[in-house]
């Protein structure tokens, strides 16, 4: 039996369900006989870390994996680089969708997109583009256990504060939390957002905490989101003549935004002067990012000063990153490229070994929930398909290939990787348009990290190669194990709702 047609074995880590792939080899020669998948992450262990330590989850959203300073990207961030110089580093961490909505519900729930159903565009039950068109948005479904359900059900105090009007409560994700402040997500008018409100507000809540309350914070940030960062009014002259020179292809798609960027002093980009270029979406993006580092930097300030710090886990990592026509489109949401798809992920994990460092496992945000899981030794809803990153000597050595989906207004679309190959199928059509034999797309990522080179037409002069294209293609329609799922709930998008949706560059087409 193929690895791909094997069934997919529950197996039982640290107080966990985890669903793993049986990856057994299957081909004769010795290169043909390693194995597709990955292992479990082993680097990390749990060696005296508290009974009960506090958790902070923090989300950036919308920040490229390649963003940040420490990860080779042009953005000053010198509180995330050391925050990440002095904890752990993860170097090939991924989202299972490429947009806000899906992939946070993977990450409170262990599921991946087409398990949960919270993935679909309010457009595509649009019937037409009008004022009075009624759009609905998908509701995580209550039956769903959550991750602040399940610290809830610890003994856990939990919060959260969030920026993005995708993550309204409701629309479901306030599940097993006690106190949900989404008034942030309310502002659609204002741009920059108020990340420096948010930290307050949550670092207030922080601050009627009693010492040995444990507690669990979820922070979402929406600063480097579209449309992205304020250029300072007074480098308007040198900045617009070398922005404007640039002649690179610029989608109309990124018009979406281009009209609400502004200046510092409130003047739009365009009354300016700026043209609409690559490097003008480059600079202001990194604006962005620096503005999240400044804001994590005055959060972490309180963290430490709140109770029991030297116990409280951190992890900080993004729910997609954005695409800059790498690809022929911009923005996110449309595609499964590592330009949307691969995200920053740091942990501060105490009483782990080792407890610093660069982490080479193939994890996602399908393996936050497991993980916390293991890590505090709580128990976790069986249903979570993710693997924990933090183990034991007691992991089985079992593989695995991780997947992303929940493309905007094509469900069908999906990638399975492991550290050295990434396919794709897109059978609903590309968005850049090229032409293309057949529904698949095939990347070396060893020669090729950038995914560039489509090698799928070349696949006959590479053994290797097609062999591992055969066995993702086998792998592909059993990579996410069927899942019976609530039934779909629905809500209808209040007019403030979609106008902040919109300044944010959603349901526009």
């Amino acid at each position: 039996m193929d690895e791909a047609e094997a069934a997919l074995p529950l197996r039982k880590l640290g107080g966990v369900i985890l669903l793993g792939c049986m990856l057994a080899a299957c081909w004769p020669e010795r290169w043909e006989t390693e194995p597709i998948g990955e292992p479990p992450c082993a680097q990390i262990h749990v060696s005296t870390a508290p009974a009960q330590p506090n958790v902070v989850l923090i989300v950036n959203d919308t920040m490229r994996r390649d963003a940040a300073g420490i990860y080779g990207g042009a953005a000053s961030t010198p509180h995330f680089d050391r925050f990440a110089e002095r904890h752990l580093l993860f170097e090939h961490a991924f989202a299972q969708a490429p947009w806000t909505k899906p992939s946070i519900a993977t990450l409170f729930t262990s599921l991946y997109p087409s398990q949960h159903r919270v993935e679909s565009d309010p457009m595509l039950r649009s019937n037409g583009v009008g004022a009075g068109e009624t759009l609905e948005t998908d509701v995580l479904a209550a039956p769903l256990t959550t991750l602040a359900e399940v610290f809830g059900a610890a003994g856990y105090r939990t919060a959260a504060f969030v920026a993005n009007p995708w993550l309204k409560a409701r629309f479901g994700f306030a599940q097993g939390f006690e106190h949900y402040d989404d008034s942030f997500a309310d502002e659609f008018g204002l741009w920059p957002p108020s990340g420096d409100a948010l930290v307050d507000a949550a670092l207030g809540w922080l601050r009627e905490r009693q010492p040995g309350e444990p507690w669990f914070l979820y922070i979402h940030l929406l600063d480097s989101h579209g449309p992205y960062g304020s250029i300072d009014a007074s480098e308007t002259a040198g900045l617009r003549r070398r922005l404007n020179a640039d002649p690179r292809r610029v989608g109309a798609d990124a018009e979406r935004i281009y009209r609400d960027m502004r200046l510092s002093d409130g003047t739009p980009l365009r009354a300016a002067g700026f043209r609409l270029t690559r490097a003008l979406l480059h600079e202001v993006y990194r604006i962005g990012i620096e503005r999240f580092d400044r804001l994590f930097g005055k959060l972490l300030v309180g963290l430490r000063k709140a109770p029991g710090w030297r116990h409280t886990a951190v992890i900080v990592t993004s729910d997609h990153g954005e695409a800059f026509f790498e690809h022929g489109w911009g923005l996110h949401g449309h595609g499964l490229h590592d330009d949307e798809a691969a995200i920053p992920l740091v942990a501060r994990l105490p009483g782990v070994t080792p407890s610093q460092g660069r982490v080479s496992c193939l994890v996602g945000l399908v393996d936050v929930l497991p993980t916390l899981c293991v890590y505090l030794g709580i128990d976790c809803p069986e249903s979570v398909q993710g693997w924990s990153f933090v183990g034991g000597n007691d992991i089985a050595p079992e593989r695995r290939l991780l997947v992303t989906e929940g493309v905007m207004r094509k469900p069908r679309h999906r990638a399975i990787r492991n550290l050295s190959f990434k396919l794709l199928y897109e059978p609903d059509g590309r968005l850049s348009g090229r032409p293309h034999q057949g529904d698949y797309s095939f990347y070396d990522l060893e020669s090729d990290p950038g995914e560039h080179f489509d090698v799928f037409d070349e696949l006959y002069e590479n053994e290797r190669s097609k062999r591992t294209f055969e066995r993702l293609k086998r792998a592909l329609p059993r990579a996410v194990p069927g899942y019976k799922a609530p039934p779909v709930e629905r809500a209808v998008l209040d007019p403030g709702e979609r106008r902040r949706l919109e300044a944010l560059g959603y349901l526009r087409d």
